[in-house]
């Protein structure tokens, strides 16, 4: 196997007087950047730590019983035994914390700390993008929205490659998290999980998916994942700045790329997407699409998040040739749209760009070519369709199938529709 390549983060030191331009630039480039002299004690974090330690030595049936720890993971997607997420409300209040003082007392003294710097960078972040007055993100925020979320990543000594939790983009404003040394972050960087290498004392942040909603796509969450270490477990500590569940999601600027919702619903979503295709897809199925019938002869129709390109399927996408067609105009203005130049190029050239397309019948995920056909003036995808999606699928000249391109995973997402053999259509459309 290859070794991941290995990256650097931007590192931005608070003290310095271009900090607040360095923190702008960095999270509207990468969407997660490092931060030093942030004035969270290296002593602090020490703490903390070993807290985090002990706690995970304890029996889950002990942590359960405790008032202080919240065993679910407000979005859902984090396994109990692995990840306590603990509202403020709780912190500050000593007779939630039972036998878990010493941990109460050291996450007393370190969430205000986190949540004053959370509100820092969010009043950074919005004031690059020229937002006057008082912060909109800090306000929809409070001791009852925000948590401190604990984190344990098992050692897996057979399968080092199986990652935890899945893939996946924050879901808040924000996440300040802090990872002990040994490692073994990755984010999504042009198509490709890049290791990213922890810095003593430095704390990672991370856009969320709220955040890049209510910045109309100005700022963007990454996706990102965490590899199991053979010998040794990993633990960290992580700060979300969350709004309210009936907090709608408002935006910077006009005209919106995204529908109103609220952070209620967005969390509603996220749950059922986990619990249907057991991968959260989050931002993209509340991007504003507009309505559009093409006039080309593939019968391509556009409709509403998440199954924005809709097809029936012809002759052409079901011979020896093996791709799928997809017209110029479609793909110019929902894919390559949001696609980096660098990536946009690959698209272009001659032998295309790898993608990797969820099959979210089957679960599967496969990887194709995506490239532009010159001498059909349309783009396909191929190197597999047929075997993998045509004949796994038994798909038949006029079946309806779905897909969108996520803009936070440059992944395609596809369905079956509908089956002209049956006349019925998928439940998960």
């Amino acid at each position: 196997m290859m070794t991941p390549q290995e990256y650097q983060l931007p590192v931005i030191d608070l003290s310095q007087p271009c900090a607040k331009e360095n923190i702008f630039q960095a999270a509207k480039k990468y969407g997660l950047l490092q931060v030093v002299n942030h004035g969270i004690s290296r002593e602090l974090l020490g703490n903390v730590t070993r807290e985090a330690v002990k706690l995970f030595e304890t029996p889950l049936e002990t942590r359960a019983r405790s008032g202080l720890l919240n065993n679910s993971s407000p979005w859902g997607t984090s396994p109990a035994q692995f990840s306590h997420h603990v509202p403020l409300v709780k912190i500050y209040d000593p007779s939630c914390h039972g036998q878990f003082t010493s941990l109460g007392g050291v996450m007393r003294a370190l969430a205000p700390a986190m949540f004053g710097l959370a509100r820092t960078l969010a009043g950074v972040l919005e004031e690059s993008l020229g937002h006057q007055g008082r912060s909109t993100l800090n306000e929809k925020c409070d001791d009852n929205t925000c948590f401190l979320r604990l984190i344990q990543s098992p050692v897996c000594p057979l399968s080092p490659e199986r990652f935890w939790p899945l893939p996946h983009a924050d879901s808040d404003f924000l996440t300040i998290l802090y990872q002990d040394q040994v490692g073994g972050l990755r984010l999504l960087k042009d198509s490709r999980f890049v290791v990213v290498k922890p810095i003593r004392d430095a704390l990672v942040v991370s856009i969320g998916d709220l955040l890049q909603a209510w910045s109309n796509d100005v700022y963007r969450s990454v996706e990102q994942k965490v590899e199991k270490n053979r010998e040794v477990e990993r633990y960290s500590v992580a700060f979300s700045l969350c709004p309210s569940p009936g907090s709608q999601i408002g935006r910077c600027r006009k005209p919106s790329v995204y529908r109103k919702f609220t952070c209620g619903e967005y969390r509603k979503q996220v749950q059922e997407d986990i619990k249907r295709t057991c991968r959260k897809v989050g931002l993209p199925r509340f991007r504003q699409i507009e309505r559009n019938i093409s006039d080309v002869s593939t019968e391509l129709v556009f409709y509403d998040d998440p199954w924005r390109i809709r097809k029936k399927l012809t002759k052409s996408d079901l011979d020896q040739l093996s791709r799928l067609l997809l017209p110029q105009d479609c793909v110019k203005a929902h894919v390559l749209r949001w696609m980096k130049k660098e990536m946009v190029g690959k698209v272009e050239s001659k032998e295309g760009m790898e993608v990797d397309v969820i099959n979210e019948d089957t679960g599967g995920e496969h990887r194709l070519v995506f490239r532009y056909w010159a001498s059909s003036g349309c783009y396909v995808l191929n190197g597999g369709w047929s075997k993998l999606f045509v004949n796994g699928g038994k798909l038949n000249i006029g079946d309806e199938i779905g897909m969108y391109w996520d803009t936070i995973s440059c992944k395609f997402h596809f369905t079956v529709l509908q089956k002209v053999a049956c006349g019925t259509s998928n439940p998960a459309a």
